[in-house]
């Protein structure tokens, strides 16, 4: 859904599907849900949700997840 391959490409549909798994402890899937949140992909714009689902991810130990929940605090958005 995210790139359209397959399907014809929906942000929301995509927010859903990364939220099931992300509130199943999939680190990557947290961290794609925090993307969602920060961009306003699929759902509103929420940085205090972006930095929720950052901090699963970094917590779990995914590098990336850990440099954007960092950008989140240096620049005050959501946290």
């Amino acid at each position: 859904y995210a790139k359209g391959e397959g399907v014809q490409q929906d942000h929301a549909q995509k927010a859903r599907w990364m939220r099931a798994a992300a509130e199943q402890g999939l680190a990557k899937a947290q961290y794609s849900l925090g993307v969602c949140y920060a961009n306003g992909e699929g759902v509103q714009q929420d940085h205090a949700q972006a930095a929720r689902w950052f901090r699963a991810a970094a917590e779990q130990g995914h590098a990336t997840a850990q440099g954007y929940l960092g950008m989140c605090y240096d620049q005050g958005e959501g946290v």
